[in-house]
């Protein structure tokens, strides 16, 4: 995670200087694509009723509805008490933290969200493979050397250089 805070360091300013739309834009962009880029691995790792109550509260971040979130919101919170594969309980973090700061996303809230979507691929790639305790300089030199890592951070910036240029990323169907 240490990479991943480097990395972003030099674009907090930049997150700051978006509005609420295009810092709701970044994070539902990044999230989704995480999803698509790690279909498979979300396939096997999510049941049938977590991958309903996902996309509900997808629509709901995409401004499709607001049908019972309430609802969502408590489903998504009980998931995460779960023994959940590697990488699900950031995502689910990642969606509930954008339920509940919906219209107040602050640049923080934003770089949180980021931070969690991150974190998700780090825990797949490389967390859930430890088999001891690591040092943060080496997973830090993992992280650096990891092709699905780089990714991540190379699209939140690509997305952030689209977002800044007045484009929407991505949009859910």
């Amino acid at each position: 995670m240490l990479f991943w805070d480097i990395r972003w360091k030099e674009f907090e300013d930049d997150i700051c200087n978006l509005n609420l739309n295009q810092r709701l834009n970044i994070t539902l962009a990044s999230l989704e694509s995480v999803l698509i880029n790690n279909e498979e691995h979300f396939k096997l790792s999510i049941n049938e009723e977590q991958k309903k109550n996902i996309g509900l509260a997808l629509d709901i971040l995409w401004g499709k509805g607001t049908k019972e979130k309430g609802v969502v919101v408590d489903k998504l919170d009980e998931y995460t008490c779960l023994d959940n594969e590697s990488g699900v309980n950031d995502v689910l973090m990642a969606i509930l933290f954008l339920l509940n700061a919906e219209f107040e996303l602050t640049a923080d809230d934003t770089l949180e969200v980021l931070s969690y979507i991150y974190q998700a691929v780090l825990d797949m790639e490389i967390i859930s493979l430890l088999e001891s305790e690591t040092l943060e300089s080496e997973v830090q030199t993992m992280e650096e050397n990891n092709r699905k890592c780089l990714e991540v951070i190379d699209e939140q910036l690509g997305f952030l250089k689209k977002i800044k240029n007045g484009y929407v990323v991505h949009r859910r169907t």
